[in-house]
């Protein structure tokens, strides 16, 4: 769901930006997430988030849900 929060094997918090539909050459949903500061605000590095696509498969098994929005 958007703007759920995720940790990452590595500690950081991440919210889930997107969701890009599969398609014929991809059949996994493509997930774009964003890391959040302390206040869950997405961290942005000049004009681009600072964050990282990821397949719903792979997501599902690196990343655990911290919370709903």
């Amino acid at each position: 769901r958007i703007g759920n929060l995720y940790l990452t094997r590595l500690g950081r918090v991440c919210k889930l930006l997107r969701i890009e539909p599969p398609t014929k050459d991809r059949p996994d949903a493509l997930l774009g997430f964003g890391y959040v500061d302390q206040s869950n605000r997405v961290i942005r590095l000049g004009p681009a988030i600072d964050g990282f696509d990821m397949h719903e498969r792979l997501a599902s098994r690196l990343l655990t849900r911290v919370r709903a929005p």
